[in-house]
C-alpha cells in the first residue's frame, strides 16, 4: 500500500527536501480519495466474505440440529414453508391485500406441515431409502424406479387426502361431509395435477439429494404445492375456476390479437354496399 501511495504522490527513494515539501502537498490531496477508495474496496469485499461466513454458520447451524433433534428440525422447517406457501397463495393466487390475509388459515396451514409433513415426510424417506437399500443395490435405474413407484403410490395420494381430511377439520371446519364431497369432487384431478410435477421432482430428489435433506428439498419444493393445495382446498371447484380463469385468458388474447383496422373495413363496405342499392 505505502509503495503505491509514494508512487501516486510522485516521491522515490532517495528523496531531497524538495521532494519531499512537494510530495507532501501532494499527498494531502491525494491521501483522502485513495484512503476512501481503498476502504470501499476493503469494506465491499468484507461484506461479501461477511454474507457467506454467515450463509455457511446458518447451514451449519441447521445440520447440527438436524443431527442431534432430526423430526422437531423437519416439524420446524415443514411449518415455517408450509405456512409461507398458504400466504403465497392468498396473496398472489387469491390477490388478496396483507390486511385481508386469512392468518387462521395461515396457522392451520403450518400447523399441518410440522404434525404430518414434518415426522411423517422424515420417517417416510429414510424407511424408503433403507427398504430399497436391502432389496436392489443403490444408484441403479431399478433403485430408482421401485423409489419413484413408492412415492408416487403411496405418498402422493395419502399427502392429498391428509391436507384435505386436515382442511376439513380445522381450516373450513366443514366435517367428513365436507371431506366426503371435496375428495368425491376434487381428489383425481388435484392428484393428476401432482403428478404432472412431484415424479420429475422426486428423480432428482432421489439422485442428487442425500436422504437427510430430502425431505427439505420437497419442503422448498412444497412451498410451490401448499400454494397450489391451498388455493384448491378453498375452492368449490378448482378445476372449473381454473378453466374459467384459463378461458378468460384466453379470450382477452385472442381479442387483443384481432386487427384494430377490421372494424373500420367493415364499416365501409357497409357504406358501400348502400351506396350500390
Amino acid at each position: 500500500m505505502l509503495s503505491d501511495l509514494f508512487v501516486k504522490v510522485g516521491l522515490s527513494r532517495p528523496f531531497n527536501a524538495i521532494q519531499l515539501c512537494a510530495g507532501a502537498r501532494r499527498l494531502s490531496n491525494t491521501l483522502p480519495s485513495y484512503v476512501y477508495t481503498y476502504s470501499q474496496q476493503s469494506l465491499a469485499t468484507m461484506k461479501g466474505i461477511s454474507f457467506k461466513t454467515r450463509m455457511n454458520r446458518l447451514w451449519g447451524a441447521y445440520e447440527r440440529q438436524l443431527s442431534r433433534h432430526p423430526v422437531a428440525t423437519q416439524m420446524a422447517t415443514s411449518c415455517v414453508l408450509w405456512g409461507a406457501g398458504d400466504i403465497l397463495a392468498q396473496r398472489v393466487v387469491e390477490r388478496r391485500r396483507w390486511d385481508k390475509i386469512d392468518n387462521r388459515r395461515v396457522a392451520a396451514t403450518a400447523a399441518f406441515g410440522a404434525s404430518f409433513m414434518g415426522p411423517v415426510g422424515h420417517f417416510w424417506y429414510h424407511q424408503l431409502d433403507q427398504i430399497c437399500s436391502r432389496l436392489l443395490r443403490s444408484g441403479t435405474p431399478a433403485f430408482l424406479a421401485a423409489k419413484l413407484i413408492a412415492d408416487t403410490a403411496v405418498m402422493g395420494p395419502l399427502y392429498v387426502v391428509a391436507f384435505y381430511a386436515w382442511g376439513s377439520a380445522f381450516i373450513d371446519r366443514t366435517g367428513f361431509e365436507g371431506f366426503r364431497t371435496k375428495i368425491v369432487k376434487d381428489f383425481l384431478p388435484t392428484f393428476t395435477a401432482e403428478l404432472a410435477v412431484w415424479p420429475l421432482f422426486q428423480a432428482f430428489n432421489f439422485t442428487r439429494i442425500p436422504v437427510e435433506h430430502q425431505l427439505l428439498a420437497v419442503n422448498a419444493m412444497t412451498l410451490v404445492d401448499a400454494c397450489f393445495l391451498s388455493w384448491a382446498r378453498a375452492q368449490e371447484d378448482w378445476v372449473s375456476e381454473a378453466m374459467g380463469a384459463f378461458a378468460s385468458w384466453n379470450g382477452s388474447r385472442s381479442s387483443s390479437s384481432c386487427d384494430p383496422q377490421q372494424p373500420a373495413l367493415t364499416n365501409l363496405q357497409k357504406q358501400g354496399e348502400q351506396q350500390r342499392r
